[in-house]
């Protein structure tokens, strides 16, 4: 028996599509055909329409399934029709949208046509309305492109990516696993590497290892270390709107040397004397100033007082959430969050989630940025 669930999110878009998942009996986890299709791993989830709703605001996320034991939500960016349905425990669930071809009858149309649209991307640089990134059009919809094997008539059927090329009607790859690694490796702070498939690592003040299913490097055109603020204080302030061509909500900057010895601020900083920070403990967003679009390269962050602290951060391109991941602070070493996946952003937003551990002096949840890497025209 299968039930349907609507997802209305009007208070996220402006525009409004009426969208509707599957769910699968219980006892199902979804086994996507290859696993860099995992998008993202989400805990304490309390239900599976709300899992539901976070794979909703993922232009990429087609597919997901729910643990209500682990309250464990997965997303997955492979329709239910590309991946296994695989028999498990009795507190699991799938839950897929019902792909049909009037979702996509916006291709190609100006792209003023589909900003707010859930299943095609406003390309500004093409004008066009496209399919998201690791689909094709194949005449009637956007599909998702194809693995080792798979059958094909052009490349942009495979997943190029990954160098799975369309050779004789067949998508052709080298012999890797089905997750290729790459080793990155960090000084005085972990690093999580986001891509197609955000990787989650637990955070160590030692030089770690990464397994990432890409190995491009961030450009970082643009290194943002908030020593050059125009007009800045010689102790604090308000980050003010249009400095290196962003704008700036519930973004401080503050003199490290006028912070306690014990809190994070002084293990945050990237360059003296200043670190960017959120002074009410909320949620911070970072937007394009002018329109310019850019890639989201890095972010170098630390918590100011809990110990650990998760936050997530989230890339969007007109109002729909395009990447993302969850990354653990400390206060002690700076975490470095990189994301090769997160291009043609116009709005980063750091979301903080109330984690309590070991705190210091203090109890708010403010963090550290130390220095931020963007690429404009990206």
């Amino acid at each position: 028996m299968k039930l349907v669930v609507f997802v209305c999110l009007l208070f996220i878009t402006n525009g409004f599509q009426p969208s509707q998942f599957t769910l699968s009996q219980a006892g199902y986890q979804f086994q996507p055909a290859n696993n860099v299709e995992l998008i993202f791993t989400f805990s304490n989830i309390r239900t599976s329409a709300l899992c539901a709703i976070h794979c909703y605001q993922n232009i990429l996320c087609r597919t997901f399934d729910f643990d209500s034991s682990s309250h464990q939500c997965r997303l997955f960016e492979g329709s239910v029709n590309t991946g296994t349905l695989i028999s498990t425990v009795i507190t699991t669930l799938v839950g897929w949208i019902e792909m049909d071809a009037s979702m996509f009858s916006l291709y190609n149309a100006t792209s003023d046509q589909c900003i707010n649209n859930r299943f095609l991307y406003s390309d500004t640089i093409s004008g066009r309305c496209e399919c998201p990134t690791h689909t094709f059009y194949d005449g009637s919809m956007c599909s998702n492109q194809r693995f080792d094997g798979d059958t094909c008539t052009s490349n942009n059927w495979c997943r190029t990516g990954l160098n799975i090329n369309c050779i004789a009607s067949i998508c052709v790859g080298p012999t890797t696993p089905s997750m290729p690694s790459t080793t990155v490796t960090s000084y005085t702070s972990t690093t999580v590497q986001i891509s197609s498939s955000p990787t989650m690592i637990s955070t160590t003040a030692s030089t770690t290892s990464v397994t990432s299913a890409t190995t491009t490097v961030a450009t970082c055109t643009t290194l943002i270390n908030f020593n050059d603020i125009p007009g800045a204080s010689s102790t604090s302030g308000i980050i003010p709107n249009g400095y290196k061509n962003l704008n700036w909500i519930n973004a401080g900057y503050i003199n490290v040397s006028t912070t306690p010895s014990n809190s994070g601020y002084r293990a945050g900083v990237s360059t003296m004397p200043f670190v960017m920070y959120n002074p009410t403990g909320g949620n911070l967003t970072i937007t394009s100033a002018n329109g310019t679009r850019f890639s989201f390269d890095a972010v170098w962050l630390t918590s100011a007082w809990r110990k650990p602290m998760n936050i997530v951060v989230d890339a969007f391109s007109n109002g729909w959430i395009t990447s993302g991941g969850q990354v653990s602070l400390s206060t002690t070493y700076q975490t470095k969050f990189s994301c090769s996946f997160c291009r043609n952003t116009d709005t980063i937003t750091f979301y903080t989630d109330g984690s309590i551990g070991s705190n210091l002096t203090q109890n708010g949840t403010q963090f550290i940025i130390g220095k931020l890497c963007i690429s404009f025209g990206h």
